[in-house]
């Protein structure tokens, strides 16, 4: 998130969710993101290129860009 609170908020229950699952080992070996990080993600995705999806969006039902561009940030 762009804002103070909502970045720190993310990034701290974040930080110690991979912390937990880190020391105890308790991960699945598929790693799939939560609901939370996906509306995260996407409003971000959103926030920065807010020309092209509205673009996008005003000619069909909005989509979600990690759709399509799963590979950007954390690639391969």
């Amino acid at each position: 998130p762009h804002d103070f609170i909502g970045k720190y908020l993310s990034k701290g229950v974040n930080g110690f969710n991979h912390s937990l699952a880190f020391t105890t080992g308790n991960f699945p070996e598929h790693i799939v993101i939560t609901a939370a990080n996906r509306r995260v993600t996407e409003a971000t995705c959103r926030s920065c290129h807010a020309q092209v999806t509205h673009s996008i969006d005003a000619d069909t039902q909005p989509l979600e860009c990690i759709r399509c561009h799963s590979s950007v940030g954390h690639g391969p």
